[in-house]
């Protein structure tokens, strides 16, 4: 059947050719130890490197990931237009750019470990202040809402990380937070691994209820949300 479909195409002058598709590109970090990993060299080295920055923060799918947060928020009626915004750990800046882009804040902050992924944020959004902090330090800035999201489980120190972050938020104030579900999650550079029974637990217990009410869910793609309200 195939040699006559080719006889005939070749009456006509016409050649059958087989065509393979694309294939799909991919980018795969190496991991060791999560420990050693998430060292500050070596993370000043993987924002210097452009397959990881195209694959993992300037990908289609990291941007869908911050605008669903946005929607998620928004349905739960938490305004950021004319707020003050920090975004703790914030990479590349691309929270912040899609904030920008589509309401109108106040001030809008952005905190990292090192600066090379800073160097790319000040560029994206040129409105914002970008500034290099070590989470476990204590800030004394406020700001209406903070964000903080896929931070949490690269940390051995995770408590006095969200302990830190949760006295940034102002009375009335809003902290976000996302983690990986940890029963889905299985990278090795991660060292939480969170379920949602779990993630719930780990707020309640460092967040007292008196100062805070606690809102989880899930997101799609397997991550758990906190929104987290200072009350006073």
């Amino acid at each position: 059947m195939k040699f006559l479909i080719k006889s005939i195409f070749n009456l006509f002058g016409l050649k059958v050719v087989r065509l393979n598709p694309p294939k799909e590109e991919s980018y795969t970090l190496t991991v060791n130890d999560p420990i050693e990993f998430n060292q500050k060299e070596n993370l000043k080295s993987l924002y210097k490197d452009e397959n990881n920055l195209n694959f993992h923060h300037f990908s289609e799918e990291r941007n869908n990931f911050y605008k669903e947060i946005l929607s998620c928020i928004s349905a739960k009626n938490i305004l950021l237009s004319n707020k003050n915004i920090a975004d703790i750990g914030c990479g590349t800046g691309h929270l912040l750019f899609n904030i920008a882009k589509s309401y109108n804040p106040g001030n809008l902050v952005g905190y990292e470990y090192i600066d090379e992924p800073l160097q790319i944020a000040r560029k994206l959004v040129p409105g914002a202040a970008f500034i290099e902090y070590d989470i476990y330090q204590k800030n004394e800035k406020q700001f209406d809402i903070v964000f903080c999201t896929e931070v949490l489980e690269y940390l051995l120190y995770p408590w006095r990380a969200l302990l830190n972050i949760s006295e940034m938020i102002v009375p009335g104030g809003f902290l976000i937070l996302t983690v990986p579900d940890g029963r889905a999650d299985q990278w090795k550079g991660h060292i939480n691994f969170w379920s949602a029974e779990s993630w719930r637990i780990f707020l309640e217990q460092h967040l007292p209820s008196k100062s805070f009410e606690i809102q989880h869910t899930f997101l799609s793609g397997n991550i758990l949300l906190g929104v987290i309200k200072r009350m006073n």
